[in-house]
């Protein structure tokens, strides 16, 4: 309630500056240039490759394009103010902190583990020119479980699940590029998130030969700050309404102990008002059919995946069923090749050195009640990637675009781990080589910001789906990140 309370006062604050603001730009104008003339419609001039609108500029030439002018840009309304909501799939990695409770059965706390599930929000922003700045209110609930089970006859078991309700509330700006029906932003911002966890335990243990049923609960609360990163592209439907999609990276940098990376992919709903439409202005340049797209990039990436799988121990004495709550963490540098003849869409492949470690355990240090469950699989591995990358929108120092692809990753490493319960006199335990391969199915954004006529950055965010299950290990999940990297036209 305090959150929400806080939202409503921001909002009316924010809301309340954009008239007196807009009000003195247009008092300013009068005074240095007096009243504006009426405008007047004229045909627009037509040349060899653009078609320029009365009193508007040819562009330069667009970001990691190879020189060709974009397709369509425009000139934002003075002030525009929209507000949103949306609603979107989203994944957590947690960061390990030393074990909370002595009373439940199991603490997931111990290492870092993953949860998956809803985030929704409202947001509002207020543009002027190609910036904006704005406040974001969101509620994440996220969840997981893992199922342990151990013995030979008498079948110890353990039912582990973690709950995780935020609520989030954060400054954002950043850049954006628009033309007649639609719009991209390039976003940057800070979020405080106060957050909720509780996990909840039943277990079936044998003592002497006779089984024992218990339940057990730890619950924590905190909050901390996160930086975080964003790509949002949204189409008009008319009237001030559009729809977008938007993926956001988040990563925590102040606050308590226990905090967490998170990930969403969303769909928005959008209401746009402008407080004076008539000034805007929009240039339209034919695209080069016979332009190259070729480039190369070098990039680094940072991920994190939440994972389904099962396990069980060579002797039999131990399987392991996880949905969700497994994750890996995982960074790759790598190079690679833009090439296609069409401005509007360009191919690409990538070859990256990607490794990954899965790091999970549950450990309890009660000492009526201790339990001591580890798997650690340190992986390195190579990735090959191909993707298809159509551009969004163009203008001269921002491009955004999306991307589609598939890749497959080999990678080899070590497994080991073990079970123990204190109160059973079965343990398990095991060491071995293992052979991983990925395939995945890609989907994310990304813009590039220019910084000279054949040089850019650019940042993208992704998310795919993997599964290993056709290659024999039952893994299969979500992985989630960012890669930013450094661009030069060929």
């Amino acid at each position: 309630m305090r959150g929400e309370t806080r939202l409503i006062t921001c909002i009316l604050v924010f809301g309340s500056l954009a008239e007196p603001l807009a009000a003195g730009t247009r008092v300013l104008s009068e005074t240095i240039v007096g009243d504006p003339e009426p405008r007047q419609m004229q045909s627009p001039e037509v040349t060899n490759d653009t078609v320029v609108f009365p009193g508007v500029l040819a562009s330069e030439p667009a970001i990691g394009s190879g020189g060709e002018t974009p397709i369509v840009s425009e000139m934002r309304p003075i002030v525009t103010v929209e507000v949103g909501a949306y609603s979107g799939l989203s994944h957590a990695r947690t960061k390990a902190i030393t074990p909370q409770s002595t009373t439940s059965y199991s603490d997931p706390t111990a290492d870092s583990f993953g949860l998956s599930g809803r985030e929704t929000g409202l947001e509002i922003k207020r543009y002027v020119g190609s910036g904006f700045l704005g406040l974001n209110y969101s509620r994440s609930s996220l969840e997981g479980s893992v199922d342990l089970s151990q013995g030979l006859t008498n079948t110890t078991t353990l039912n582990s699940k973690v709950e995780l309700d935020a609520n989030s509330l954060g400054l954002v700006g950043g850049f954006s590029a628009s033309n007649g029906s639609g719009r991209s932003l390039s976003q940057f911002g800070l979020t405080r998130h106060s957050y909720d966890l509780s996990v909840k335990d039943s277990a079936r243990v044998y003592l002497f030969g006779f089984p024992f049923p218990g339940t057990g609960e730890v619950a924590l609360n905190g909050d901390f700050v996160s930086a975080d990163l964003g790509i949002q592209h949204e189409q008009r439907l008319g009237r001030g309404w559009s729809v977008g999609v938007a993926q956001s990276y988040k990563t925590p940098i102040s606050g308590s102990d226990f905090a967490y990376d998170q990930f969403t992919t969303s769909v928005a709903v959008k209401k746009e008002f402008a407080r004076d439409p008539s000034l805007d202005k929009v240039y339209r340049s034919r695209s080069e059919t016979n332009r190259p797209c070729g480039a190369l990039e070098i990039f680094g990436g940072q991920h994190f995946s939440v994972v389904s799988a099962s396990e069980t121990a060579t002797d039999g004495r131990r399987s392991t069923t996880v949905e969700n709550e497994l994750g890996w963490d995982g960074g790759n540098t790598g190079v690679r090749f833009r090439f296609g003849g069409d401005p509007d869409g360009c191919h690409q492949l990538s070859l990256s050195n990607f490794d990954r470690t899965i790091a999970y355990r549950i450990k309890n240090p009660s000492a009526s009640r201790q339990i001591d469950s580890l798997i650690d699989i340190p992986i390195s591995g190579q990735e090959i990637r191909y993707a298809y990358q159509p551009s969004l929108i163009s203008s001269p120092s921002l491009s955004t675009y999306l991307t589609f692809g598939t890749g497959i990753w080999v990678g080899k490493g070590d497994l080991t781990s073990r079970s123990q319960f204190l109160f059973d006199d079965v343990s398990s335990a095991s060491e071995e080589g293992i052979d991983f391969v990925l395939l995945d199915f890609l989907l994310g954004a990304g813009a590039r910001y220019k910084i000279s006529d054949w040089t850019y950055l650019f940042y993208e965010l992704s998310t795919a789906r993997f599964d290993a299950r056709p290659f024999g290990q039952d893994i299969f999940g979500w992985e989630s990140g960012v890669k930013v990297g450094l661009g030069a036209n060929l």
